[in-house]
């Protein structure tokens, strides 16, 4: 929970802006003065998914990460913003078409304060889902009642405990010019009050009738609230963008924290989109180089060149930029500090902040032609994706919330805690390794459907195998995108309602 607290110290600034911006906390709690100026008009693109370990077709039923379902809808913005130190600052331009009236219309006011050029382009949007999560099918040896029920029913013999988690919340994406930054902050509760019994109970009697039962949720964790951000802070390696498609291999430290899950990552991912067309809204930078002493004529020159250097050295720690220009910056930098670092004759004084003047210039050309770009399909597309991820594991309370066993879940049982009832507790594996690859095609942004493997390596110690799971995605512009799932489910249900209970 510290972990947690720190990271909302970090992105919490509250203070009243008069430079129209906005912390990356606010934006993810509530900012309807945002949501008002530049959200609200912008068509939102609806994804609806559902996740299971069945849906692998290798005949795997209820275990480990069972069962989500996830909706979530985005709208990409037009504008550009500038971002530092985890705020959007107002800067706002539309995409460079090539007309100067266009790239006119940019704000360009709240600029003059900032150090940090960085432009972004902001997708913002919500998600809600539910997720179920099991212990292993077949752990329950020993103990068995009823013919044809999953074997489960023996809690001594649980590598997991029985879990629920159901969470609503906001996600915000900013794409920069050589990577993205994906945030999310979720509050929702794990435990009974998330209603994971009645969920699995009442799906496998209507509309999966065909499925087993279920037992062993009485042993679930507790109740507690979910508080949860995360990150994921990718960096492309490659990224080529063509008139039938574009490309992508980046790599990423991701980090979770909250009252549930607090975990540390890195991965690597990969993107390859084929479509008829390929559109793109690119959105110039503009100078996003600027040294702040340059118009201060009161400073000495001396004083100046070592601001330059000084500046220089601070853009390249808050900013990815491109190695020709690293390797530029650089060599401008030594000789700053070189020179400054002799006693010079006032004339060559001025004839090297001349000449460094003049490289500021080339630099600002060079930082110029940077262009963040916003592609989409112009007809029918494909995309297949993969990523493989590592990561180390503070504390899960999904795992550690223990096993509650009711006293005299089995009165006969050799095993003193199925008599007299406790909590067992299993142990976390620290280090977990997990991979996915998915398929998708649609037209256009309009709809797409696809799907995507998962898998993830044991969670415990006691956990006997490594899990599997596929997942069932449909996203679209119209709101049936949101309704796909229920109505799937409903449909199902009602294909069999000569089952239903009387």
């Amino acid at each position: 929970m510290r972990s947690f607290l720190l990271l909302l110290l970090f992105f919490s600034d509250f203070a009243i802006s008069l430079d129209d911006s906005y912390s990356l906390l606010g934006l993810l709690v509530k900012d309807g003065n945002f949501e008002r100026r530049y959200v609200d008009d912008v068509p939102k693109v609806w994804q609806s998914s559902i996740q299971n370990d069945a849906l692998t077709g290798d005949n795997i039923t209820d275990q480990y990460f069972t069962n989500a379902i996830q909706l979530s809808g985005y709208s990409s913005l037009r504008e550009g913003f500038l971002y530092q130190s985890g705020r959007l600052y107002g800067f706002r331009c539309g995409p460079d078409d090539g007309s100067a009236d266009d790239y006119a219309d940019c704000d360009d006011a709240p600029r003059s304060g900032l150090q940090n050029r960085d432009l972004k382009l902001v997708r913002y949007g919500y998600t809600m889902a539910h997720e179920l999560y099991t212990p292993y099918q077949d752990a329950g040896v020993g103990k068995v009642e009823h013919e044809g029920y999953e074997h489960i029913e023996n809690a001594a013999y649980y590598d997991r405990p029985f879990a629920a988690w159901a969470y609503w919340g906001r996600t915000l994406r900013l794409d920069g010019v050589d990577g993205y930054d994906d945030h999310q902050l979720t509050v929702g509760v794990v435990g009974p009050a998330a209603a994971g019994r009645w969920v699995q109970e009442t799906a496998h009697q209507y509309p999966f009738s065909g499925a087993y039962p279920i037992t062993g949720w009485e042993t679930q964790v507790d109740n507690r609230l979910a508080l949860q951000y995360s990150g994921k802070f990718a960096a492309h390696w490659i990224h080529q963008e063509g008139r039938f498609g574009e490309a992508y291999v980046s790599h990423f430290p991701f980090v979770e924290a909250g009252s549930i899950i607090n975990r540390l990552g890195y991965g690597v991912e990969a993107s390859l989109l084929v479509s008829e067309g390929h559109e793109c809204r690119r959105y110039r930078s503009g100078d996003l180089f600027y040294i702040n002493t340059l118009a201060q004529s009161y400073v000495a020159l001396d004083d100046k060149l070592a601001a330059y250097a000084e500046q220089l050295r601070g853009y390249l720690a808050a900013n990815r930029v491109s190695d020709s220009v690293l390797k530029h910056m650089l060599v401008l930098v030594d000789r700053i500090e070189a020179f400054i670092a002799v006693d010079h004759p006032l004339a060559d004084v001025y004839s090297e902040l001349d000449e460094v003047q003049h490289q500021l210039a080339l630099l600002n050309q060079q930082m110029s032609a940077r262009v963040v770009s916003a592609c989409f399909p112009a007809g029918w597309y494909s995309r297949l994706t993969a990523s493989v991820t590592g990561h180390y594991v503070i504390s899960n309370y999904l795992l550690e919330g223990g096993i509650h066993i009711p006293a005299d879940t089995d009165p006969d049982s050799d095993l003193q805690i199925m008599r007299e009832g406790g909590t067992r507790n299993v142990h976390l594996k620290r280090w977990i390794a997990s991979a996915s690859v998915g398929v998708m095609a649609g037209w256009q942004d309009h709809f797409g459907i696809g799907a995507r493997y998962h898998y993830r390596t044991e969670e415990t110690l006691e956990q006997v195998e490594q899990h599997r799971w596929a997942e069932f995605v449909i996203e679209g512009k119209s709101n049936w995108a949101a309704a796909f799932i229920p109505l799937l489910i409903g449909g199902l249900a009602l294909a069999r309602m000569d089952e239903w209970p009387d």
